[in-house]
């Protein structure tokens, strides 16, 4: 057989179609022979299903049982001033300290890497020390095992010394990284509302877990409006990306109560916690469980179901038919343009997008029969026919005012 052509002199004209043939089903084979090797030597494994299924995996080393893992990422998202970066550094700081948080129990102390983006050095050893106090936590309970890293304005030296963070993360056995905001790992000319924007630093955090071993949370922040109620995949601004791209997600919100927040918190793997009220303490800096008190966020709107919208729909197609039918009584003949205008500005027509109403009222003509009927505007020929109006409309109006409209022509148009 013919191998492939290596000179430029020689080109494909030189081949009959059945060595084209027999040369490519050659490399084919040849590509299948060491095809599951070189996808193994990159990490993609076909696991036999009997097999996985019958092997003994490591269980998740648990940090908070059923919530929080080695290997796990996440990220807690709020509107700008519910205290997050107070939330989550006292988080780290239970974390560390073997010290139950809020409705979790921290069974065993672990090492937390804080990487504080915001604030200057002074404030960031003036709150840790503020909130160790009130938490009760001794310095010597830290040693080793809490790290703050203060990188106000230096964000950029993350991302850009990633390869190295990993292994001094994994050398140090640090258990959980905190990133506060998670915005601020942004560079040039990423948007944080694209997904190709959003990608890198979802990269970042997957090279972290997988290299460093740790769980990584990062802190993110709400889009304008009201986000209390909404499904926590859906909490946070930017792309979609990074909303689904969690193992675990913490969100809080403003309580009906003011002064109280409304925290939520979602399990990719485990049944998730139940929303709790939670009180922030100005002078402790601290977080403390309310359960007592039902967990009802501010001007939160229920979910609702596909029944529940649709009866609302037909409630609104109902209000709008009534509407119609009261413009129509009163005999004008509208133009259709005229028409939709006027329907549009009532307060059933108000109530519905411009496309659904238009679908309503299309729906109403081509069904009304006796109520509701339209016309092309005629014109009287001077030889007596009756035509349609060039350039002419349709005109819209009730049963008996467009008969009497058609009457006054005495024949329909020709």
């Amino acid at each position: 057989m013919k191998t492939p052509p290596l000179s430029p002199a020689t080109t494909v004209t030189d081949w009959t179609q059945a060595e084209i043939d027999a040369a490519q089903a050659e490399a084919d084979k040849n590509a299948e022979a060491t095809a599951l090797d070189t996808l193994n030597a990159a990490g993609i494994v076909f696991d036999d299903g009997a097999t996985f299924l019958d092997r003994e995996l490591d269980p998740p080393d648990w940090i908070v049982p059923n919530f929080l893992a080695r290997g796990f990422k996440g990220d807690l998202n709020a509107k700008s001033k519910m205290c997050k970066s107070f939330f989550v550094l006292q988080l780290g700081l239970c974390v560390a300290a073997g010290r139950d948080f809020l409705q979790w129990h921290i069974p065993t102390p672990r090492r937390v890497a804080y990487f504080n983006h915001e604030l200057a050095d002074y404030f960031a050893q003036e709150r840790c020390r503020t909130m160790a106090d009130a938490l009760g936590i001794e310095r010597a309970e830290l040693a080793g095992r809490f790290y703050l890293v203060n990188l106000r304005g230096r964000t950029h030296l993350l991302r850009d010394n990633g390869a190295a963070l990993s292994a001094a993360l994994r050398k140090m056995e640090i258990d959980l990284a905190i990133f506060d905001p998670r915005y601020s790992l942004l560079q040039a000319g990423e948007d944080e509302n694209k997904g190709d924007g959003i990608r890198g630093i979802l990269d970042f955090r997957n090279d972290l877990i997988t290299r460093a071993g740790c769980a990584v949370l990062m802190v993110g922040h709400d889009p304008k409006g009201d986000t209390a109620g909404k499904p926590i995949a859906d909490r946070g601004a930017g792309s979609y990306w990074a909303g689904a791209d969690y193992d675990f997600a913490l969100a809080l919100s403003p309580h009906e109560t003011d002064g109280a927040e409304v925290l939520s918190a979602s399990s990719r793997y485990r049944k998730s916690p139940a929303d709790l009220t939670v009180l922030f303490d100005g002078e402790t800096l601290t977080f403390s469980a309310d359960p007592d008190t039902p967990a009802l966020a501010k001007n939160a709107k229920p979910p609702t179901s596909a029944k529940d919208r649709a009866d609302r729909l037909a409630a609104k197609q109902a209000a709008l038919e009534k509407t119609v039918r009261e413009l129509v009584a009163d005999g004008t003949l509208r133009t259709m343009s005229e028409f939709r205008l006027a329907v549009a500005q009532t307060e059933a027509g108000a109530a519905l997008g411009e496309n659904i109403r238009r679908q309503m009222l299309d729906g109403f003509i081509s069904k009304g029969g006796d109520w509701i009927m339209t016309t092309p505007q005629l014109i009287k020929k001077p030889n007596g026919d009756v035509g349609k109006v060039k350039h002419g409309t349709i005109i819209v109006g009730s049963s008996e005012a467009i008969t009497n409209y058609l009457q006054q022509f005495g024949s329909q148009p020709t």
